[in-house]
């Protein structure tokens, strides 16, 4: 795997981003578009509450695909004509690119609860068509929301020896909590691969990645992952038997490296998100081992990265670090035999160990806790589960952002 300018798009796909006036200033219309009809994939919100946008997508997504639409600065969630406004900008793409409106998918962003100003979408549809183009950037900027940078990546690897290029765009810094989907990301790629296969490798890649982020516990009405594969780039498919997927991935070596260059992607774009977060200005990565059960481990490390207190402390580099065992305390765990570290790049201190806490080097915690990207491990020394989940400090920035928005 070879990574490679973050606007590098796959063969056959065009990209382009206008703004068209929902916002009053940045780029707010983006279109993927796929010369050859493309196999599509995607994960949802679990919200029950969610957008026009996402119920369309489950409607199309049976199909072959060739565009998506996608519009920032209005979620079109919870209005009465949502879904038919969803509908009519499908419609509108399909007659300026000559395809059929079921194989177009959409998505929206931002306020919820405000019909689309669908008078200037389609104004802007025409000029969005005309400067579609072999670059992502564009795009990338007009699904940006409270997002202060593009989150984008592109990589090349061979397949059956053929080049095969994955492009993969996000937005996402609020509204980010652990559980599917997360924020808008979408990955497009050129390689001929089964549909139940593609389904497969992107359920893998966002479980190790989009489901393991929180910023604010939060979880938004619109949250998609949309995954297009058009097979341009001419390899032998990646064929899925009535046992593959049941199969190891790694007794395929061209769809182990597929694998492992979607879940590359999908890390690197969560970690950009959770490194936008609104206001942040650290990383913290939560590691929780040793429990008894899954769930435990979940429930801790959900617990400790959703803290308000925790994410202030870090943000003020606090050495008030009691915080830390007390939301583990108020999971519901025993912390008889808890350990617990903070971990930066170079130095690891031990706080606490089985119900008690040690006495540590102030100069060392002042160093770990000073650093962009902090880790907090805890040790249960129950049993053989752990669960990893990455957050970031809170910061008054936070609150501005969405007293604003």
């Amino acid at each position: 795997m070879k990574i490679i300018s973050k606007n590098t798009v796959p063969q056959g796909f065009k990209f382009g981003g206008i703004h068209c006036g929902i916002k009053k200033k940045r780029k707010d219309l983006g279109l993927i578009y796929s010369e050859t009809p493309a196999l599509a994939t995607g994960l949802f919100t679990v919200n029950k509450m969610q957008a026009a946008p996402i119920k369309l997508c489950k409607r199309n997504i049976k199909n072959k695909i060739q565009a998506v639409i996608a519009n920032s600065g209005n979620a079109n969630c919870a209005v009465r004509n949502g879904f038919k406004d969803a509908l009519l900008l499908t419609d509108l793409i399909a007659q300026e690119l000559k395809i059929k409106r079921g194989d177009i998918l959409s998505a929206s962003t931002g306020i919820i609860g405000v019909p689309l100003p669908m008078d200037k979408i389609k104004k802007g549809i025409p000029f969005l068509i005309k400067q579609l183009k072999e670059d992502s950037d564009d795009f990338a900027q007009a699904i940006l929301t409270t997002d202060k940078v593009c989150k984008q990546i592109a990589v090349e690897l061979n397949i059956t020896g053929r080049k095969v290029v994955i492009n993969g765009i996000a937005k996402g810094s609020g509204m980010i909590s652990p559980n599917m989907a997360t924020m808008l990301c979408f990955l497009a790629t050129d390689i001929d691969i089964d549909k139940r296969l593609l389904m497969s490798c992107l359920k893998e890649a966002v479980q190790n990645s989009f489901n393991q982020i929180t910023v604010d516990g939060e979880m938004s009405t619109n949250d998609t992952v949309l995954c297009l594969a058009n097979g341009e780039a001419g390899n032998k498919r990646l064929q899925a038997t009535s046992y593959k997927l049941q199969v190891k991935k790694t007794e395929n070596k061209d769809l182990e490296k597929f694998q492992e260059a979607l879940n590359y992607i999908a890390l690197y774009l969560a970690k950009e998100i959770v490194k936008d977060g609104e206001g942040a200005t650290k990383i913290i990565e939560v590691e929780v081992k040793g429990a008894k059960k899954k769930i435990d481990a979940e429930k801790i490390a959900c617990h400790i990265a959703n803290s308000n207190l925790i994410k202030t402390m870090f943000y003020g580099e606090s050495t008030n670090y009691g915080r830390i065992a007390a939301a583990v305390g108020s999971s519901g765990v025993d912390l008889n035999l808890t350990d617990i570290y903070l971990v930066s790049d170079k130095n690891r201190v031990k706080i606490f160990e089985k119900g008690y806490f040690l006495s540590a080097d102030e100069k060392v915690l002042k160093k770990i806790l000073g650093k962009k990207e902090i880790k907090i491990v805890v040790d249960l020394k129950k049993g053989d589960f752990s669960k990893r989940i990455l957050t970031c400090d809170l910061s008054e920035e936070y609150v501005r952002i969405n007293a604003e928005y």
